[in-house]
């Protein structure tokens, strides 16, 4: 659920996104785009969608496929766990609901088992035996009648 604590982020919001990515806890750890400049969040907001939540965001890149993007999440120390799991639960209904998107796809590194387990219990689906995993807008419907 959306909340005050968890909202689409604006440009004015980029300066706490480059210090959640510079912080310590967070550099190395976070799962962003490997090209994406961390000083330079500001130049990105015409081609990325960000959604803030308390202690971290989720980044979600367009791709080629209208209506389809790749997901990447980043939170401090001591946001993680339910936190993040709550903010992504909001990210995923404010991109659903609000028709921006139809398929989310993530890639996770095989040593991150966390998250792995945390995109499974959002309801994103492996891809055969890939590293890849998806969430669609029907699976997503399904899981919250």
């Amino acid at each position: 659920m959306i909340t005050e604590h968890s909202r689409f982020a604006t440009i004015e919001d980029a300066p706490e996104i480059e210090r959640i990515l510079n912080d310590e806890s967070v550099r190395g750890y976070a799962g962003v785009p490997r090209d994406f400049d961390v000083l330079g969040v500001a130049d990105t907001f015409d081609k990325f969608r960000y959604f803030l939540f308390d202690g971290g965001f989720v980044l979600f890149r367009p791709l080629q496929i209208p209506g389809a993007f790749e997901g990447h999440i980043a939170a401090l120390k001591g946001h993680r766990g339910e936190n993040a799991l709550d903010g992504s639960e909001a990210a995923l209904e404010a991109m659903f609901s609000s028709g921006l998107a139809l398929y989310i796809f993530v890639s996770i590194e095989p040593h991150r088992r966390d998250i792995r387990n945390l995109v499974t219990r959002l309801g994103f689906i492996r891809i055969d035996r890939t590293n890849s995993y998806m969430l669609d807008y029907e699976r997503w419907k399904e899981g919250h009648r």
